[in-house]
Protein backbone atom coordinates (compact mmCIF):
# COMPACT_ATOMS: atom_id res chain seq x y z
CA UNK A 1 0.00 0.00 0.00
CA UNK A 2 2.42 2.24 0.48
CA UNK A 3 4.41 1.51 -2.38
CA UNK A 4 0.56 2.84 -3.90
CA UNK A 5 0.70 5.73 -2.20
CA UNK A 6 4.81 6.64 -3.43
CA UNK A 7 3.66 5.79 -6.80
CA UNK A 8 0.98 8.31 -6.91
CA UNK A 9 2.76 11.28 -5.25
CA UNK A 10 5.72 10.48 -7.66
CA UNK A 11 3.11 10.37 -10.72
CA UNK A 12 0.84 12.95 -9.52
CA UNK A 13 2.55 15.24 -7.18
CA UNK A 14 5.98 15.69 -8.64
CA UNK A 15 5.03 15.86 -12.14
CA UNK A 16 5.64 18.95 -14.00
CA UNK A 17 3.77 22.35 -13.09
CA UNK A 18 0.26 22.70 -15.39
CA UNK A 19 -0.38 19.40 -15.61
CA UNK A 20 -2.78 18.64 -12.52
CA UNK A 21 -5.84 19.91 -12.42
CA UNK A 22 -8.39 21.31 -9.73
CA UNK A 23 -10.22 17.88 -9.77
CA UNK A 24 -7.21 15.39 -10.44
CA UNK A 25 -5.69 16.86 -7.41
CA UNK A 26 -8.80 16.56 -5.72
CA UNK A 27 -8.90 12.78 -6.28
CA UNK A 28 -5.46 12.17 -5.60
CA UNK A 29 -4.97 13.75 -2.37
CA UNK A 30 -8.35 11.90 -0.85
CA UNK A 31 -6.96 8.96 -2.15
CA UNK A 32 -3.32 9.22 -0.15
CA UNK A 33 -5.55 10.15 3.16
CA UNK A 34 -7.79 7.34 2.37
CA UNK A 35 -4.47 5.00 2.50
CA UNK A 36 -2.94 6.86 5.42
CA UNK A 37 -5.91 6.20 7.66
CA UNK A 38 -6.24 2.50 7.01
CA UNK A 39 -2.30 2.39 7.79
CA UNK A 40 -2.91 4.33 10.98
CA UNK A 41 -5.28 2.45 12.11
CA UNK A 42 -3.74 -0.70 11.42
CA UNK A 43 -0.23 0.14 13.11
CA UNK A 44 -1.79 2.02 16.13
CA UNK A 45 -5.22 0.20 17.22
CA UNK A 46 -5.62 -3.35 15.54
CA UNK A 47 -7.64 -4.68 18.01
CA UNK A 48 -10.23 -1.43 18.00
CA UNK A 49 -12.99 -3.08 14.87
CA UNK A 50 -14.87 -0.12 15.10
CA UNK A 51 -12.19 2.11 13.79
CA UNK A 52 -11.87 -0.18 10.38
CA UNK A 53 -15.12 0.64 9.38
CA UNK A 54 -14.68 4.73 8.83
CA UNK A 55 -11.44 3.70 6.90
CA UNK A 56 -13.26 0.61 4.66
CA UNK A 57 -16.09 3.82 3.94
CA UNK A 58 -13.42 5.96 2.73
CA UNK A 59 -11.39 3.45 0.58
CA UNK A 60 -15.13 2.71 -1.27
CA UNK A 61 -15.90 6.37 -1.36
CA UNK A 62 -12.43 6.88 -3.34
CA UNK A 63 -12.68 3.71 -6.17
CA UNK A 64 -16.71 5.06 -6.56
CA UNK A 65 -14.91 8.70 -7.82
CA UNK A 66 -12.00 6.75 -9.50
CA UNK A 67 -14.41 3.77 -11.30
CA UNK A 68 -16.41 7.27 -11.99
CA UNK A 69 -13.70 9.30 -13.82
CA UNK A 70 -12.86 6.50 -15.84
CA UNK A 71 -16.50 5.89 -17.21
CA UNK A 72 -16.24 9.65 -18.28
CA UNK A 73 -12.96 9.67 -19.62
CA UNK A 74 -13.87 6.28 -22.36
CA UNK A 75 -17.01 8.79 -23.21
CA UNK A 76 -15.38 11.87 -24.19
CA UNK A 77 -13.14 9.82 -25.98
CA UNK A 78 -15.73 8.39 -27.93
CA UNK A 79 -17.07 11.66 -28.63
CA UNK A 80 -15.84 13.40 -32.25
CA UNK A 81 -13.28 16.23 -31.47
CA UNK A 82 -15.11 19.69 -32.82
CA UNK A 83 -13.49 20.64 -36.23
CA UNK A 84 -10.87 24.14 -35.93
CA UNK A 85 -12.60 27.27 -36.66
CA UNK A 86 -12.12 28.50 -40.59
CA UNK A 87 -9.74 31.28 -40.06
CA UNK A 88 -12.17 33.05 -42.75
CA UNK A 89 -15.72 32.33 -41.16
CA UNK A 90 -17.45 34.73 -43.86
CA UNK A 91 -16.68 32.45 -46.66
CA UNK A 92 -18.85 30.15 -47.87
CA UNK A 93 -18.26 26.76 -49.47
CA UNK A 94 -18.80 28.16 -52.79
CA UNK A 95 -16.66 31.09 -52.40
CA UNK A 96 -13.41 28.64 -52.29
CA UNK A 97 -15.16 26.61 -55.40
CA UNK A 98 -17.13 23.99 -53.78
CA UNK A 99 -20.36 23.80 -55.00
CA UNK A 100 -21.67 20.64 -54.23
CA UNK A 101 -20.59 17.72 -51.74
CA UNK A 102 -21.84 14.10 -52.21
CA UNK A 103 -21.01 11.15 -50.59
CA UNK A 104 -18.59 8.68 -52.74
CA UNK A 105 -20.26 5.88 -54.25
CA UNK A 106 -19.42 2.51 -54.35
CA UNK A 107 -18.47 2.38 -58.20
CA UNK A 108 -16.09 5.31 -57.57
CA UNK A 109 -14.86 3.61 -54.46
CA UNK A 110 -14.03 0.50 -56.84
CA UNK A 111 -12.97 2.39 -60.01
CA UNK A 112 -10.17 4.15 -56.97
CA UNK A 113 -9.17 0.61 -55.99
CA UNK A 114 -9.22 -0.71 -59.11
CA UNK A 115 -6.60 2.46 -60.31
CA UNK A 116 -4.24 2.04 -57.12
CA UNK A 117 -4.18 -1.77 -58.09
CA UNK A 118 -3.08 -1.00 -61.32
CA UNK A 119 -0.45 1.10 -60.39
CA UNK A 120 0.49 -1.05 -57.56
CA UNK A 121 3.02 -3.86 -57.48
CA UNK A 122 1.83 -7.44 -56.22
CA UNK A 123 4.47 -6.76 -53.12
CA UNK A 124 2.66 -3.71 -52.74
CA UNK A 125 -1.03 -4.87 -52.77
CA UNK A 126 0.51 -7.73 -50.31
CA UNK A 127 1.72 -5.13 -47.98
CA UNK A 128 -1.04 -2.91 -47.74
CA UNK A 129 -4.04 -5.14 -48.18
CA UNK A 130 -2.60 -8.16 -46.34
CA UNK A 131 -3.98 -10.20 -49.47
CA UNK A 132 -1.72 -12.73 -51.92
CA UNK A 133 -2.16 -11.94 -55.78
CA UNK A 134 -4.20 -13.05 -57.75
CA UNK A 135 -2.67 -15.34 -60.44
CA UNK A 136 -1.88 -13.69 -63.80
CA UNK A 137 -5.03 -15.47 -65.74
CA UNK A 138 -5.10 -16.13 -69.21
CA UNK A 139 -7.09 -14.05 -71.55
CA UNK A 140 -8.64 -15.67 -74.72
CA UNK A 141 -10.15 -12.83 -77.07
CA UNK A 142 -13.21 -13.40 -78.72
CA UNK A 143 -13.74 -12.47 -82.30
CA UNK A 144 -16.40 -9.54 -82.76
CA UNK A 145 -17.50 -7.87 -85.67
CA UNK A 146 -16.54 -4.05 -86.04
CA UNK A 147 -19.51 -3.50 -87.75
CA UNK A 148 -22.91 -2.43 -86.24
CA UNK A 149 -25.56 -4.57 -87.54
CA UNK A 150 -27.41 -2.84 -89.94
CA UNK A 151 -31.22 -2.86 -89.82
CA UNK A 152 -32.88 -5.65 -92.10
CA UNK A 153 -33.91 -3.84 -95.39
CA UNK A 154 -37.05 -5.97 -96.29
CA UNK A 155 -38.59 -4.72 -92.64
CA UNK A 156 -41.73 -2.35 -93.53
CA UNK A 157 -40.58 0.61 -91.14
CA UNK A 158 -37.33 0.63 -92.93
CA UNK A 159 -37.82 0.03 -96.82
CA UNK A 160 -41.23 1.47 -96.74
CA UNK A 161 -39.26 4.83 -95.04
CA UNK A 162 -36.91 4.92 -97.71
CA UNK A 163 -39.35 4.33 -101.20
CA UNK A 164 -41.62 7.59 -99.06
CA UNK A 165 -38.17 9.70 -99.61
CA UNK A 166 -37.76 8.61 -103.47
CA UNK A 167 -41.63 9.17 -103.99
CA UNK A 168 -41.50 12.55 -102.56
CA UNK A 169 -38.18 13.69 -104.41
CA UNK A 170 -39.68 12.32 -107.68
CA UNK A 171 -43.20 14.06 -107.14
CA UNK A 172 -44.67 10.66 -107.67
CA UNK A 173 -48.31 8.80 -107.34
CA UNK A 174 -46.93 5.74 -105.82
CA UNK A 175 -43.12 3.90 -105.12
CA UNK A 176 -43.17 0.09 -105.00
CA UNK A 177 -40.12 -2.35 -104.68
CA UNK A 178 -41.04 -5.53 -105.96
CA UNK A 179 -39.06 -8.98 -106.27
CA UNK A 180 -39.07 -10.49 -109.93
CA UNK A 181 -39.11 -14.07 -110.89
CA UNK A 182 -37.26 -16.37 -113.59
CA UNK A 183 -39.93 -14.95 -116.20
CA UNK A 184 -39.76 -11.41 -115.68
CA UNK A 185 -43.63 -11.65 -115.66
CA UNK A 186 -44.84 -12.56 -111.68
CA UNK A 187 -43.50 -10.14 -109.15
CA UNK A 188 -44.41 -9.78 -105.63
CA UNK A 189 -44.28 -6.66 -103.38
CA UNK A 190 -41.87 -5.83 -100.60
CA UNK A 191 -42.72 -2.06 -100.17
CA UNK A 192 -44.92 0.24 -100.75
CA UNK A 193 -44.96 3.94 -100.52
CA UNK A 194 -47.93 6.54 -101.62
CA UNK A 195 -51.28 6.43 -101.69
CA UNK A 196 -53.68 3.85 -100.81
CA UNK A 197 -53.93 2.47 -104.13
CA UNK A 198 -51.19 0.31 -103.59
CA UNK A 199 -51.61 -3.27 -102.82
CA UNK A 200 -50.13 -4.27 -99.52
CA UNK A 201 -46.03 -5.49 -99.14
CA UNK A 202 -46.25 -9.57 -99.56
CA UNK A 203 -48.90 -9.37 -102.47
CA UNK A 204 -48.20 -10.88 -105.18
CA UNK A 205 -49.34 -9.73 -109.00
CA UNK A 206 -48.93 -10.85 -112.46
CA UNK A 207 -47.77 -8.91 -115.60
CA UNK A 208 -48.96 -9.47 -119.25
CA UNK A 209 -45.47 -8.93 -120.10
CA UNK A 210 -41.90 -7.74 -118.77
CA UNK A 211 -42.71 -4.78 -116.76
CA UNK A 212 -38.53 -3.81 -117.61
CA UNK A 213 -37.44 -4.52 -121.39
CA UNK A 214 -35.46 -7.22 -121.67
CA UNK A 215 -31.80 -5.34 -121.90
CA UNK A 216 -32.43 -2.11 -120.52
CA UNK A 217 -31.77 -1.16 -116.78
CA UNK A 218 -33.94 1.87 -116.43
CA UNK A 219 -37.47 2.69 -118.89
CA UNK A 220 -40.17 5.19 -118.32
CA UNK A 221 -43.21 3.55 -120.34
CA UNK A 222 -46.61 5.16 -121.38
CA UNK A 223 -49.46 3.10 -119.64
CA UNK A 224 -51.81 2.68 -123.22
CA UNK A 225 -52.24 -0.30 -124.90
CA UNK A 226 -49.63 0.54 -127.33
CA UNK A 227 -46.81 0.72 -124.78
CA UNK A 228 -47.83 -1.28 -121.36
CA UNK A 229 -51.72 -2.02 -120.54
CA UNK A 230 -53.09 -1.31 -117.69
CA UNK A 231 -54.01 -4.88 -117.15
CA UNK A 232 -49.87 -5.20 -116.64
CA UNK A 233 -50.42 -3.02 -113.50
CA UNK A 234 -51.20 -5.55 -111.09
CA UNK A 235 -49.64 -3.40 -107.96
CA UNK A 236 -52.20 -0.90 -108.32
CA UNK A 237 -55.77 -1.26 -107.24
CA UNK A 238 -57.26 1.36 -109.86
CA UNK A 239 -54.61 0.71 -112.40
CA UNK A 240 -56.57 2.68 -115.20
CA UNK A 241 -55.51 6.39 -113.32
CA UNK A 242 -51.88 5.88 -113.79
CA UNK A 243 -50.36 7.62 -116.95
CA UNK A 244 -46.77 6.41 -117.09
CA UNK A 245 -44.35 3.71 -115.09
CA UNK A 246 -40.94 3.91 -115.10
CA UNK A 247 -39.41 0.59 -113.91
CA UNK A 248 -35.52 0.19 -112.82
CA UNK A 249 -33.40 -2.39 -112.10
CA UNK A 250 -31.73 -2.77 -108.26
CA UNK A 251 -28.30 -3.70 -108.73
CA UNK A 252 -27.94 -7.55 -109.77
CA UNK A 253 -30.56 -8.18 -107.34
CA UNK A 254 -33.52 -9.85 -108.58
CA UNK A 255 -35.77 -6.25 -107.68
CA UNK A 256 -37.42 -3.76 -109.55
CA UNK A 257 -38.37 -0.01 -108.49
CA UNK A 258 -41.29 0.47 -109.64
CA UNK A 259 -42.28 4.83 -109.33
CA UNK A 260 -45.99 5.69 -111.14
CA UNK A 261 -47.36 8.87 -111.70
CA UNK A 262 -51.52 9.89 -112.84
CA UNK A 263 -50.87 13.31 -114.03
CA UNK A 264 -50.17 13.59 -118.00
CA UNK A 265 -46.34 15.00 -117.83
CA UNK A 266 -45.64 13.33 -114.84
CA UNK A 267 -41.96 11.85 -114.96
CA UNK A 268 -41.47 13.58 -118.02
CA UNK A 269 -38.72 15.59 -116.91
CA UNK A 270 -35.13 14.94 -119.03
CA UNK A 271 -33.57 13.73 -115.91
CA UNK A 272 -36.36 12.09 -114.37
CA UNK A 273 -34.80 8.86 -115.73
CA UNK A 274 -31.60 9.40 -114.23
CA UNK A 275 -32.76 10.17 -110.84
CA UNK A 276 -34.91 6.39 -110.78
CA UNK A 277 -31.72 4.99 -111.90
CA UNK A 278 -29.89 6.31 -109.34
CA UNK A 279 -32.30 5.72 -106.47
CA UNK A 280 -32.46 2.15 -107.79
CA UNK A 281 -28.81 2.26 -107.35
CA UNK A 282 -29.16 3.41 -103.62
CA UNK A 283 -31.47 0.84 -103.38
CA UNK A 284 -29.12 -1.88 -104.08
CA UNK A 285 -26.37 -1.03 -101.74
CA UNK A 286 -28.94 -0.76 -99.01
CA UNK A 287 -29.52 -4.65 -99.70
CA UNK A 288 -26.01 -5.39 -100.54
CA UNK A 289 -24.85 -3.83 -97.49
CA UNK A 290 -21.77 -3.76 -99.78
CA UNK A 291 -20.18 -1.48 -102.53
CA UNK A 292 -20.78 -4.01 -105.22
CA UNK A 293 -17.55 -2.12 -107.22
CA UNK A 294 -15.03 -1.83 -104.54
CA UNK A 295 -11.95 -4.01 -105.25
CA UNK A 296 -11.71 -7.03 -103.08
CA UNK A 297 -8.66 -6.93 -101.98
CA UNK A 298 -8.83 -3.01 -100.49
CA UNK A 299 -11.57 -5.11 -98.53
CA UNK A 300 -9.38 -7.77 -97.43
CA UNK A 301 -6.80 -5.01 -96.41
CA UNK A 302 -9.04 -3.29 -94.59
CA UNK A 303 -9.90 -6.67 -92.57
CA UNK A 304 -6.29 -7.51 -92.45
CA UNK A 305 -5.53 -3.75 -90.26
CA UNK A 306 -8.34 -4.55 -88.49
CA UNK A 307 -7.77 -7.89 -86.91
CA UNK A 308 -3.82 -7.50 -86.59
CA UNK A 309 -4.58 -3.78 -84.72
CA UNK A 310 -7.20 -5.47 -82.80
CA UNK A 311 -5.18 -8.62 -82.12
CA UNK A 312 -7.70 -11.24 -83.17
CA UNK A 313 -7.77 -14.02 -85.28
CA UNK A 314 -9.01 -13.49 -89.10
CA UNK A 315 -9.91 -16.12 -91.59
CA UNK A 316 -10.65 -15.70 -95.31
CA UNK A 317 -12.83 -18.52 -96.81
CA UNK A 318 -13.84 -18.60 -100.33
CA UNK A 319 -17.41 -20.62 -101.19
CA UNK A 320 -18.28 -21.77 -104.58
CA UNK A 321 -21.59 -23.32 -105.40
CA UNK A 322 -20.87 -26.44 -106.83
CA UNK A 323 -22.44 -26.96 -110.72
CA UNK A 324 -22.13 -22.86 -111.17
CA UNK A 325 -21.91 -23.58 -114.74
CA UNK A 326 -25.51 -25.08 -114.94
CA UNK A 327 -26.78 -22.10 -112.72
CA UNK A 328 -25.02 -19.52 -114.72
CA UNK A 329 -26.66 -21.07 -117.97
CA UNK A 330 -30.02 -20.49 -116.67
CA UNK A 331 -29.89 -16.60 -116.97
CA UNK A 332 -29.34 -13.50 -114.95
CA UNK A 333 -32.11 -13.76 -113.17
CA UNK A 334 -31.27 -17.27 -111.56
CA UNK A 335 -28.03 -16.39 -110.79
CA UNK A 336 -28.93 -13.61 -108.64
CA UNK A 337 -31.72 -15.27 -107.16
CA UNK A 338 -29.15 -18.15 -106.03
CA UNK A 339 -26.93 -15.34 -104.99
CA UNK A 340 -29.05 -13.94 -102.86
CA UNK A 341 -30.15 -17.03 -101.33
CA UNK A 342 -26.56 -18.45 -101.03
CA UNK A 343 -25.37 -14.90 -98.90
CA UNK A 344 -28.37 -15.50 -96.36
CA UNK A 345 -27.69 -18.75 -95.65
CA UNK A 346 -23.84 -17.44 -95.22
CA UNK A 347 -24.82 -14.52 -93.34
CA UNK A 348 -27.28 -16.77 -90.98
CA UNK A 349 -24.09 -19.29 -90.33
CA UNK A 350 -22.00 -16.11 -88.19
CA UNK A 351 -23.98 -12.61 -88.38
CA UNK A 352 -20.67 -11.30 -87.33
CA UNK A 353 -19.02 -12.24 -90.09
CA UNK A 354 -18.26 -10.49 -93.33
CA UNK A 355 -20.31 -11.67 -96.49
CA UNK A 356 -19.08 -10.12 -99.78
CA UNK A 357 -19.51 -11.10 -103.48
CA UNK A 358 -16.12 -12.48 -104.94
CA UNK A 359 -17.44 -12.97 -108.37
CA UNK A 360 -20.37 -15.26 -109.86
CA UNK A 361 -21.83 -17.83 -107.71
CA UNK A 362 -18.93 -17.25 -105.32
CA UNK A 363 -18.85 -15.80 -102.02
CA UNK A 364 -15.90 -14.12 -99.61
CA UNK A 365 -16.50 -14.46 -96.03
CA UNK A 366 -14.13 -12.68 -93.30
CA UNK A 367 -14.52 -15.06 -90.09
CA UNK A 368 -12.82 -15.92 -86.45
CA UNK A 369 -9.45 -17.74 -87.54
CA UNK A 370 -9.48 -19.81 -84.39
CA UNK A 371 -9.35 -23.86 -85.33
CA UNK A 372 -12.48 -24.37 -83.48
CA UNK A 373 -14.55 -21.60 -84.61
CA UNK A 374 -13.53 -22.51 -88.33
CA UNK A 375 -14.84 -25.90 -87.71
CA UNK A 376 -18.06 -24.83 -86.17
CA UNK A 377 -18.89 -22.31 -88.77
CA UNK A 378 -18.12 -24.84 -91.78
CA UNK A 379 -20.35 -27.48 -90.03
CA UNK A 380 -22.97 -25.11 -89.52
CA UNK A 381 -22.88 -24.08 -93.40
CA UNK A 382 -22.40 -27.16 -94.82
CA UNK A 383 -25.78 -28.66 -92.98
CA UNK A 384 -27.56 -26.07 -93.84
CA UNK A 385 -27.16 -26.38 -97.37
CA UNK A 386 -27.15 -30.32 -97.25
CA UNK A 387 -30.45 -29.58 -95.92
CA UNK A 388 -31.76 -27.53 -99.01
CA UNK A 389 -34.14 -28.93 -102.12
CA UNK A 390 -33.78 -25.78 -104.16
CA UNK A 391 -31.24 -24.20 -105.92
CA UNK A 392 -28.24 -24.00 -103.33
CA UNK A 393 -29.27 -28.33 -102.97
CA UNK A 394 -26.07 -29.51 -105.12
CA UNK A 395 -23.68 -27.72 -101.86
CA UNK A 396 -20.74 -25.52 -101.97
CA UNK A 397 -16.70 -26.11 -102.22
CA UNK A 398 -14.66 -24.44 -99.81
CA UNK A 399 -11.37 -23.10 -99.46
CA UNK A 400 -9.73 -21.38 -96.25
CA UNK A 401 -7.04 -19.41 -95.20
CA UNK A 402 -5.71 -18.06 -91.73
CA UNK A 403 -4.45 -15.04 -91.41
CA UNK A 404 -0.26 -15.30 -90.03
CA UNK A 405 2.61 -13.38 -89.86
CA UNK A 406 3.42 -14.52 -93.49
CA UNK A 407 0.63 -12.39 -94.89
CA UNK A 408 2.11 -8.92 -95.43
CA UNK A 409 -0.06 -8.44 -98.79
CA UNK A 410 -3.94 -8.85 -99.47
CA UNK A 411 -3.25 -10.50 -102.24
CA UNK A 412 -1.46 -13.32 -100.45
CA UNK A 413 -4.46 -14.32 -98.22
CA UNK A 414 -7.01 -14.15 -100.94
CA UNK A 415 -3.73 -16.33 -103.32
CA UNK A 416 -3.59 -18.78 -100.13
CA UNK A 417 -7.64 -18.75 -99.95
CA UNK A 418 -7.81 -19.52 -103.86
CA UNK A 419 -5.22 -22.29 -103.72
CA UNK A 420 -7.17 -24.17 -100.77
CA UNK A 421 -10.44 -23.81 -103.03
CA UNK A 422 -9.07 -25.04 -105.79
CA UNK A 423 -7.35 -28.28 -103.95
CA UNK A 424 -10.99 -28.73 -102.32
CA UNK A 425 -12.09 -28.96 -105.89
CA UNK A 426 -9.93 -30.83 -107.64
CA UNK A 427 -9.75 -33.37 -104.67
CA UNK A 428 -13.86 -33.74 -104.13
CA UNK A 429 -14.01 -32.48 -101.19
CA UNK A 430 -15.75 -30.22 -99.16
CA UNK A 431 -13.66 -27.96 -97.62
CA UNK A 432 -9.84 -27.17 -97.33
CA UNK A 433 -8.06 -24.63 -95.01
CA UNK A 434 -4.98 -23.92 -95.87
Amino acid sequence: MFSFGKLLLRKYLLAEPGTLTGHRLMRVMLTIVAMLAVAVTLVDSPDKLYLYFPAAALLLLVAIIWVSHAVRSKDRRKRPTQPPPLEHPEESLADVGILEIRAKTTEARTAERNTESRDASPEQIVKERGVEPEPTATIVRTFESPYTSLPDPTDGHVLDTVLEGFRVALGAHAVVAARRSDADISYQIIGTAGSDWAKNRGTSFHSTQPLLPPGNRIAIRRISPDDLPPQSLGYSSRPGLIKRLAVASVGTLPLVLLVDTTRELGLTHPRAAELVEHFAQTLSLLFYKEDPNRPRNEIIAEEIALARSQDQSLALALVLLNESESIAAAGQAVISRVEELLRERLQNASESSRVVRFGELMFGVFTDGRRQEIETWNDRIQTSIANDDGFLSSGVTIGIAVLDDQHQHASQLRSDAMQALLQAYESNTRTVVA
